[in-house]
């Protein structure tokens, strides 16, 4: 179940599609984390450029972190979509259950279509893992896989993402 609206923006002349996938469940979600409903509004429909993150994604997805990187935005695919909308009640629910996790915690789920492109985007907001007073001295993207899982010694010589082979053999 999601809600639509049409939007004309008048500053670019253009007609667009909006819809939000399970508004009530996510509003539910941010909820469990207290994000403040005006802040994250502000964050992410803000007048305000978003920042695109550079990824090795072999999806071929993008990444943007909002403007004060607190909650990052990642396209989808259809199958994508459509897997999050399955399981959407028990991720939920395992949340709600197990408030300490350290799955993602995803924020809304939404699909903008942008009829001068004739095409339709999905994406889904999360909460930022980088927006946190700590210093990060590491960081790893983990699959939970072996295969193909290791960072190339340009990206480790740089100081670039380790991935899970890299964890393993790190023994921290």
């Amino acid at each position: 179940v999601g809600s639509e609206m049409c939007i004309r923006d008048s500053s670019l002349q253009r007609t667009f599609k909006f819809k939000s996938y399970a508004p009530r469940v996510f509003s539910r979600l941010r909820d469990l984390v207290d994000i403040n409903a005006d802040d994250y509004l502000e964050s992410i429909c803000g007048n305000y450029n978003f920042i695109e993150f550079m990824s090795n994604s072999k999806s071929g997805q993008f990444f943007f972190y909002s403007h004060d990187g607190k909650y990052m935005l990642k396209t989808q695919t259809k199958e994508e979509n459509k897997f999050m909308k399955l399981i959407l009640p028990h991720y939920y629910r395992y949340l709600a259950e197990n408030p300490q996790s350290l799955l993602v915690r995803f924020l809304g789920m939404h699909r903008v279509k942008m009829y001068q492109f004739r095409r339709k985007v999905h994406f889904v907001i999360m909460t930022s893992v980088f927006n946190t007073p700590e210093e990060i001295h590491k960081i790893y993207d983990l699959k939970g896989s072996t295969i193909g899982r290791a960072a190339t010694a340009k990206e480790k010589a740089g100081g670039g993402v380790m991935k899970d082979l890299d964890l393993m053999e790190s023994q921290e």
